[in-house]
């Protein structure tokens, strides 16, 4: 997870492989792993919502749309603030889809 983190801060080059990668670890692992473990994947999360400029999260944005309902609060809370961030500086190409998920 940190080695595409650190990948995504170094380039774009490869952001539609690396971005979706590392958020599917992120979402398939940031809940189930042992505390210890668990609270490095999201602390790296935070740091990379962080120093990652908010154009980026717009490639998988609808990645994050999806996970909205995820169970374990800590990447819940992480993923809001993705979100927030998002939303607040790109409303024009983002509130479209966020209105799909309100109406279904």
């Amino acid at each position: 997870l940190k080695n595409y983190a650190e990948s995504l801060r170094h380039g774009h080059k490869l952001i539609y492989q690396s971005l979706p990668r590392l958020l599917t670890l992120w979402f398939e692992n940031g809940g189930s792993l042992m505390p210890n473990e668990q609270h490095k994947i999201n602390e790296t999360m935070r740091v990379m919502v962080r120093l990652m400029p908010t154009y980026v999260w717009l490639t998988v944005f609808p990645q994050l749309v999806s996970r909205i309902c995820h169970t374990d609060p800590d990447v819940l809370k992480t993923l809001k603030d993705i979100l927030v961030k998002v939303v607040s500086l790109h409303p024009q190409q983002t509130l479209w889809s966020l209105v799909a998920v309100l109406k279904s």
